[in-house]
């Protein structure tokens, strides 16, 4: 079995200074492209900056002559999860507060649920009448729990 030696090489993402701002015009002016404003990831190969991408705006400018297209995806992936970590955190409102935004009274509404009693609920009538919201009388066989559907009056 032979193996062969594959040049490995470095890769550093990190979020551009001040002091790179030579390097980002530069890589503009490479790509014939404007630079890039705003806070930015410069991708780094073996030492060499070979791509900045605006974290704001999304905009690339890269080395031409280099591949750098897995560079970039990478670059974009990072600033995404860079946008979603400094992206506020959704309110976890309580129920209370949501019904109260609602214009319901929590307190009314939590007396009527308590209130109601737990078969009224089944089957979407009060067994105890027989009724079905309107419908046949619902008397159930007291075995199997199967419905015996009859008209009123009949």
């Amino acid at each position: 079995m032979t193996f062969v030696d594959v040049p490995r090489a470095i890769l550093a993402i990190r979020p551009a200074t001040a002091d790179d701002s030579a390097v980002v015009a530069r890589l503009a002016a490479l790509d014939s492209a404007a630079a890039p404003t705003g806070a930015l990831l410069l991708g780094v190969v073996d030492g060499l900056p070979l791509a900045a991408l605006s974290v704001d705006t999304g905009a690339v400018v890269a080395d031409p002559f280099s591949p750098t297209a897995d560079l970039v995806a990478l670059l974009r992936q990072r600033a995404k999860r860079l946008r979603a970590a400094s992206a506020p955190a959704p309110s976890r409102r309580t129920l209370r507060e949501r019904l109260s935004r609602q214009g319901v009274a929590v307190s009314a509404a939590l007396a009527k649920v308590r209130a109601t009693p737990a078969h009224a609920t089944e089957r979407g009538g009060d067994r105890q009448r027989g009724d079905r919201a309107g419908g046949p009388a619902a008397t159930g066989c007291r075995r199997t729990g199967a419905p015996e559907a009859r008209w009123p009056g009949a």
